[in-house]
């Protein structure tokens, strides 16, 4: 039995996983990538450190502060439509992309928040979380909205993740308050409703059936759904099917329609399928990863963030059992990396 199970091993490390990695020398305008976003023409964006790279599947368009970007650290970015997109950087201005060119966007109030992410809502308004609070695009105006801390301390709320869940958003902080705290706001009062203002919240995300998922300091859990429509905060073991990831802890959640992708605080990414399955893909010990490092397209490929190691796109994702070596596509350096099934 044991040849056996040593011979089959050895079948799934012959097995061969493809993969692309594109960096500077592949035309993307920095190494260290924080962030990836698609628009509806299937382009992809990727937000780095040292600017924004567009790329169309076939070349790179790159923006810095050269030509137009108000600093090279690039935060979100949010498409509007009729090939326009806003982006914020990690300053106090807001750029706006229209036709391929880079623009400031003007705010006749003069007032420009470091904004961190944007949320386009089913209310038809687009929201922004910033280190000053949380704010409303209208009529070209960033708008603030009340959004006192339950908390003693007189500094800004540095918000970080926002998602939407009815007639409430729900924010965490960022690294500057050190990911401390929960918040529910209603959108149509226009308050809080509801804080955890305590506990540390490493990431926050909602799948593809509006599950929420939260990852506290010790566990990975969900938000009770039925609290969640009276605006209040109940934490919950993690939600069938995926109940298998309630003893990880995790610092960022991706989803696609039958998995939920976490990265563990020792960059493991962790894959739960809707089957029970779960699967540890280890990344090569060089693919140091971002905070947010992982993202599905529509045509649910993967890309992997690095911090200095541009960015990976795995061709396949059919992983198995075993320990499996990923190679690049015939013309590109090889390298590799290995995973594990739990």
């Amino acid at each position: 039995m044991l040849a056996a199970c040593l011979f089959f091993c050895a079948l799934l490390s012959a097995q061969q996983y493809p993969f692309v990695q594109y960096t500077p020398k592949d035309g993307l305008v920095n190494s260290r990538v924080s962030k990836i976003y698609q628009d509806s023409r299937g382009r992809i964006y990727f937000l780095t450190y040292g600017g924004l790279s567009v790329y169309d599947g076939a070349r790179f368009m790159n923006y810095t502060i050269q030509n137009g970007l108000a600093t090279d650290m690039v935060n979100d970015i949010l498409e509007l439509g009729d090939d326009s997109l806003l982006v914020s950087t990690n300053t106090s201005q807001l750029n706006i992309l229209i036709h391929g060119k880079m623009q400031l966007f003007t705010n006749p109030d003069k007032n420009y928040p470091v904004i961190n992410q944007f949320l386009k809502s089913n209310d038809g308004n687009i929201y922004a979380t910033a280190d000053q609070g949380l704010f409303v695009l209208k009529q070209h105006r960033l708008v603030p909205l009340p959004f006192p801390l339950y908390h003693p301390e007189k500094r800004n709320p540095y918000l970080g993740t926002v998602i939407e869940c009815g007639d409430f958003l729900i924010c965490s902080t960022n690294d500057l308050r050190n990911f401390i705290g929960l918040y529910i706001y209603d959108k149509k009062k226009r308050k809080l409703s509801d804080a955890v203002p305590d506990k540390i919240i490493s990431c926050l995300g909602k799948d593809k059936n509006n599950q929420i998922w939260v990852a506290l300091d010790n566990r990975v859990c969900n938000l009770d759904t039925s609290f969640l429509q009276s605006g209040k905060i109940k934490f919950i073991p993690a939600v069938f099917p995926y109940k298998q990831l309630a003893g990880y802890t995790g610092s960022s959640f991706s989803f696609d329609d039958h998995n939920v992708w976490l990265v563990n605080k020792s960059k493991e990414i962790i894959k739960a399928g809707d089957n029970g399955s779960l699967t540890t893909i280890i990344p090569e010990e060089q693919w140091s990863l971002t905070k947010n490092p992982v993202f599905i397209d529509r045509e649910n490929i993967i890309w992997i963030c690095t911090e200095g190691n541009g960015v990976i796109k795995l061709i396949s994702t059919e992983f198995r059992t075993g320990e499996t070596t990923f190679e690049k596509g015939q013309n590109d350096i090889i390298h590799s990396a290995s995973y594990i099934s739990d």
